[in-house]
């Protein structure tokens, strides 16, 4: 797990990326969440 400190004006852009691996560090899966926030922003931009 990690920390950022983010302004207000990265966290408009910012996508958060999560790295799965192994037992020794070998990479699984990466999964990009930049389309899951895109979509809940039009969400909360509606309810807005």
């Amino acid at each position: 797990m990690t920390y950022a400190q983010l302004t207000s004006e990265d966290l408009e852009t910012y996508a958060p990326t999560v790295v799965l691996v192994d037992d020794q560090n070998r990479l699984l899966q990466v999964h990009r969440y930049s389309d899951l926030l895109e979509k809940a922003n039009v969400i909360n931009n509606v309810r807005a």
